[in-house]
């Protein structure tokens, strides 16, 4: 009697990118600041991590070119100055059993106070990558 061998589907890096988009189709917008609805960084991580680990891929940005720019403009509240800060990027994927990449380009501006731009930029990046790269809805009606 010959013993039925049962073998583990093996995903290439597409493949498993494929299997994130299909399971994350929308996340409604869950927060509201100076009159924006929008989707926050941790929903969109409460969503899509767990199933990058389940896949074994990571995701890693670099920052290849930065551009600063002040800002000197008036507010309500008097004169204010802050800093413009432009990323060139690339986020690489990386399925940590293969070894297999695939880097994108990207981009990321930011606006804030002069120690917190670079941060805006990041976090802002991160989150519409997320939602770009996996064609993931975030408005009610599209959900």
């Amino acid at each position: 009697m010959s013993k039925a061998v049962v073998k583990a589907e093996k995903l290439n890096l597409f493949q498993k990118l494929h299997r994130i988009q299909q399971q994350v189709n929308g996340l409604g917008k869950d927060k509201k600041a100076f009159s924006y609805s929008y989707t926050t960084g941790e929903k969109i991580l409460d969503a899509i991590k767990p199933l990058m680990n389940e896949m074994g891929l990571m995701l890693i940005p670099s920052v290849t070119n930065t551009e600063i720019t002040r800002q000197d403009y008036n507010s309500k509240n008097g004169a204010k100055s802050e800093n413009t800060v432009k990323l060139d990027m690339i986020m690489t994927w990386l399925d940590v059993e293969s070894g297999e990449t695939l880097p994108v380009q990207w981009g990321a501006i930011g606006q804030n106070d002069w120690d917190k731009g670079f941060g805006s930029a990041l976090t802002y990046s991160e989150r519409f990558f997320f939602l770009k790269f996996f064609h993931i809805a975030t408005d009610k009606d599209d959900i």
